[in-house]
């Protein structure tokens, strides 16, 4: 009798998931369109920029690119009803909208410039993962809608358009684990108690971030779209410069306010790297919380002491001065520690500091902090594996009935948690190994090299030892591999990974 009670109640529920599934599937197929949608019409954004300055060629490429993906868009979004989004179908679309938005956004960069198809949706999946790598060279001559379309890419990924938007279109429990995606809600608070009070609270922080960015370097002289753009790269923490020497671009101009504008880029990129729920704590009167708050001594510890090795060692293994060291090692440190992969030297020039280079190395799979623009694994997960690598220790000190939750912060950390944490740090660092053996297989360069590659793909950082030129010379596959790896490491990879699993493709 059970078994017959067990089969039947089996037996619905089997027909109420294909049921749901059924209308799970228009509902998704409504959001893509309205993503699709979304991203046509910001491609009408650049192709003002390219009118504005004459570039009649970028014009016709990003408006009939616009316009007819935003008229897809639509045609689907209306042929389909829109509806509650099941967990598989928002799956689907977080990993798939990264991707088609990365092919989408290439086709303009492919006609306006000529290059081939995989490298500008190269050059895309950069720009949305706000990782920084590029194929380009010659930067400064590119046509201005492309300079910024590349900025406004990662301006637009920086927070998370699709997190953003599928809580705008499906409001529920899978909006806000795709919006949290950075940390789990028993780690990372939200500002303001509901879903629509959370995202006013971060886009007015982001853009705040922007717009003072902006303001300090046209006060400093630079010039208005050189400091737009600088500062939609900066805020968003995506390393796309406007020019090949990067920031250090205005140092070789003779720019008057060359060190100003390196130290207010500093500053900004060091702010764009901290949570965003520390600035509302600071904004709301709670600065302690903001500026000594664990994650962020943490923080801060990592950015002094990267510049302190640098300095150190520099000085006693190169015959540069202390200015000469402490200027671009304070500036790499600032860069990597918030994940902005922007530079005033190149990676390269690090080398001959062996334990400097190791620092930054680290600096790059840390990343930032959570709730933040950065990439990397995040300081609150290092420093939680850390915390409980310590609990285990002391675990194994009392007898094995002895109950000793770990704890965080005055809160009990479920297991769940910390083994989400230990399969993501070790998937991690076995997706960079595996792209950076893939590197040394299909291209000249040697281990140290791409591992550096690999590794600022996974962790959408931007500084490599591998010179664009030289990217540019990879082959089609490896190309595809990096967009994939950067896609991965921007969704930090186990939604990625749940694609693979023989449950999200059962009917």
């Amino acid at each position: 009798m059970r078994r017959l009670f067990s089969k039947q109640t089996g037996s619905v529920r089997d027909r109420l998931t294909a049921a749901e599934r059924r209308r799970d599937l228009p509902a998704g197929l409504h959001a893509a369109g309205q993503l699709v949608t979304l991203l046509g019409l910001s491609l009408l954004v650049p192709a003002v920029v390219g009118l504005l300055n004459g570039e009649y060629r970028a014009v016709i490429a990003f408006a009939v690119t616009g316009l007819v993906t935003a008229g897809a868009g639509v045609l689907t979004a209306s042929h389909y009803p829109r509806g509650p989004i099941g967990w598989r179908s928002a799956l689907f679309l977080c990993v798939g909208a990264w991707l088609v938005y990365s092919l989408i956004g290439g086709i303009p960069v492919c006609l306006t410039l000529g290059t081939s198809f995989i490298d500008a949706c190269f050059e895309a999946a950069s720009g949305f993962t706000t990782t920084g790598l590029t194929l380009l060279t010659g930067i400064e001559y590119l046509p201005r809608a492309v300079l910024f379309w590349r900025v406004a890419m990662q301006w637009f990924g920086g927070l998370g358009i699709l997190s953003f938007f599928l809580f705008v279109s499906f409001p529920g429990g899978e909006a806000y684990r795709l919006l949290m995606v950075e940390g789990h809600k028993t780690l990372v608070q939200r500002p303001a108690p509901g879903m629509r009070g959370t995202l006013i609270i971060l886009w007015r922080i982001y853009l705040g971030l922007t717009i003072i960015n902006v303001m300090a370097l046209l006060i400093l002289k630079v010039e208005p779209f050189s400091a737009l753009t600088y500062a939609l790269s900066t805020s968003s923490t995506g390393g796309f410069g406007m020019h090949d020497a990067n920031i250090a671009h205005f140092q070789q101009m003779g720019h008057p306010n060359a060190l100003a504008i390196e130290i207010v880029t500093m500053v900004c990129m060091l702010l764009s790297g901290i949570g965003f729920l520390s600035h509302h704590l600071l904004l709301t009167g709670r600065p302690r919380h903001c500026v000594f708050g664990p994650e962020t001594r943490t923080y801060w510890a990592l950015f002094l002491g990267a510049a302190l090795i640098l300095v150190l060692e520099g000085l006693g293994r190169t015959p540069y001065s202390f200015g000469e060291i402490l200027r671009p090692a304070i500036f790499q440190s600032a860069s990597l520690t918030s994940g902005a992969g922007l530079a005033t030297v190149n990676l390269g020039h690090w080398l001959v500091l062996p334990a400097g280079m190791q620092v930054l190395f680290l600096l790059m799979l840390i990343g930032g902090c959570t709730g933040s623009t950065a990439g990397g694994l995040k300081i609150l997960r290092v420093r939680t594996l850390r915390l409980f690598a310590c609990h285990q220790v002391k675990r194994a000190t009392y007898p094995s009935r002895y109950r000793m939750p770990f704890t965080l912060g005055g809160q009990v950390i479920p297991d769940e948690e910390v083994t989400r944490m230990l399969m993501l740090a070790f998937h991690w660092v076995l997706i960079t190994a595996v792209g950076s053996a893939i590197t040394s297989l299909l291209s000249p360069h040697g281990a140290l090299e791409s591992f550096s590659m690999s590794l600022s793909a996974v962790s959408n950082m931007g500084p490599s030892l591998i010179s664009p030129a030289e990217m540019a010379q990879f082959p089609v596959v490896l190309k595809l591999l990096y967009i994939g790896l950067m896609i991965a490491g921007r969704l930090e990879i186990l939604p990625v990974l749940a694609l693979f699993t023989k449950r999200m493709w059962q009917r």
